[in-house]
């Protein structure tokens, strides 16, 4: 555990409504969803838009805009990490093995199966055998790469103190910005079905596990 007297507190600008529970994965119009910059100046040049309409720079608005656009020296640190982390644990191997071996038996069952439990039907056997298969894969490499990530975090926040704010940090910022770059989805939008089978858990999840590394020193009591 981490020992810390304070949490970040990451406030939205006047008239925005606080980060919510923004799905992963899903950009906003102009921007990459990840995307930062090495000064305030880079920032401006790209240009997105804010509701539709250029960002006025000079306004409270575009200002803290500008701010959470540019990481700071422990949000770096923490991404870089965080990435180290995935080369650690050869993460990037599952990926190339699971597919295959995934379809591969797929492929197999669903041509083998059908002959003797649906014998008068073997193409519908198969399509569906098959189909299975696919929603299988989906479910794997999305529970996988949520635990990969989960374990990224936690391997980049115990590095040092500074990692895992930097790591709190970095998802306030991230969370602050979907709320100004995005509306929330409908509850059966298609965007809430692609964030379901994404390899990356929400930024909501990712930052109670983080703050949770966390525990009060003696001077916050």
């Amino acid at each position: 555990m981490i020992s810390t007297a304070s949490c970040l507190q990451i406030d939205p600008p006047p008239g925005l409504a606080p980060p919510g529970l923004a799905p992963p994965g899903l950009a906003p119009p102009g921007l990459a969803r990840t995307v930062l910059f090495r000064t305030a100046e880079d920032a401006r040049l790209s240009e997105p838009t804010l509701e539709g309409r250029p960002v006025d720079w000079g306004s409270e608005v575009g200002q803290r805009l500008a701010q959470l656009l540019v990481p700071s020296t422990e949000q770096t640190n923490f991404s870089i990490a965080h990435e180290v982390a995935h080369l650690r644990h050869w993460d990037f191997l599952y990926r190339p093995l699971l597919a295959p071996l995934t379809l591969l038996l797929g492929y197999h069952t669903a041509t083998f199966v059908p002959k003797y439990v649906f014998p008068r039907r073997k193409t519908a056997g198969f399509a569906l055998l098959f189909a299975l298969t696919l929603v299988v894969y989906a479910q794997l490499s999305s529970s996988i790469g949520r635990w990969q990530e989960h374990r990224a975090d936690r391997t980049a926040a115990l590095c040092r103190h500074s990692y895992c704010l930097g790591g709190i940090e970095s998802m306030k910022r991230r969370m602050l910005l979907d709320s100004m770059f995005r509306k929330p989805p409908s509850k059966f939008s298609f965007q809430n079905f692609v964030a379901s089978l994404s390899t990356h858990p929400s930024l909501d999840e990712r930052l109670k596990r983080l703050e949770d590394l966390l525990i009060p020193s003696a001077d916050a009591e």
